[in-house]
């Protein structure tokens, strides 16, 4: 994964630097352009990496308080509606209305539904629909992401969350490809647990289970 923008950087580079190679300033400014896109794709990449090294360590530090779930998924998929419309996907919200409380770091869980949110962008065809859904179960909350794609292979669905896995190997996909895994790490970080399936008649469902708060932690 690595090895990939290197060599696009280097092979970019090189051409740019060959004297025997005649390219027009156009030319020029899409491989630079190139160069600049996989530097990008790196320093993700690296970054990611980092944060799912620490996660694994346990060496990141949560900040636990009381959150309500419901009104951060509120603000979250307001905040990836343009997205989705210019992707030509469909970003629908269900049973958000009422404050959902759980002990969690803020910060993490945002990410963890941005990168679910991400996901979808990068692998939902346009004309689909995405489903955010969050519904209590026996002493927990469970956050549900689905959408109207063409799901995951069966034989893939075991790998969801691990890192660099791509369940089309052929099909050069942006991002690190680390997304999954790092919403893996903070969930378990959380005492919660995540499961990933396909549903009738097609598409993908993204279930992430994080305890409810319990009475004594919901603010007056």
């Amino acid at each position: 994964e690595l090895a990939t923008p290197l060599t696009s950087i280097r092979g970019y580079a090189e051409t740019l630097t060959d004297s025997g190679v005649s390219l027009t300033e156009e030319e020029r400014r899409a491989y630079v352009t190139h160069i600049l896109d996989e530097a990008e794709r790196l320093d993700a990449m690296v970054r990611d990496l980092l944060d799912l090294s620490r996660l694994e360590s346990g060496a990141e530090a949560l900040q636990p308080e009381p959150i309500d779930w419901a009104a951060l998924l509120r603000h979250t998929v307001e905040r990836f509606r343009t997205p989705f419309r210019t992707a030509g996907l469909t970003l629908v919200d269900r049973d958000l209305d009422r404050p959902a409380w759980v002990v969690a770091d803020g910060r993490a869980l945002e990410r963890v539904v941005e990168n679910l949110l991400v996901n979808a962008l990068r692998h939902v065809p346009a004309g689909e629909t995405v489903t955010v859904a969050l519904v209590p179960g026996d002493g927990e909350l469970l956050l549900v992401v689905e959408d109207t794609g063409p799901g995951v292979p069966e034989e893939d669905l075991p790998r969801v969350f691990d890192r660099f896995t791509r369940s089309d190997p052929s099909r050069s996909t942006p991002g690190s490809g680390l997304g999954l895994a790092i919403v893996r790490g903070l969930v378990e970080a959380h005492g919660g647990r995540i499961g990933a399936g396909n549903r009738e008649p097609h598409g993908l469902a993204v279930t992430v289970a994080l305890p409810a708060a319990s009475p004594s932690d919901i603010p007056a």
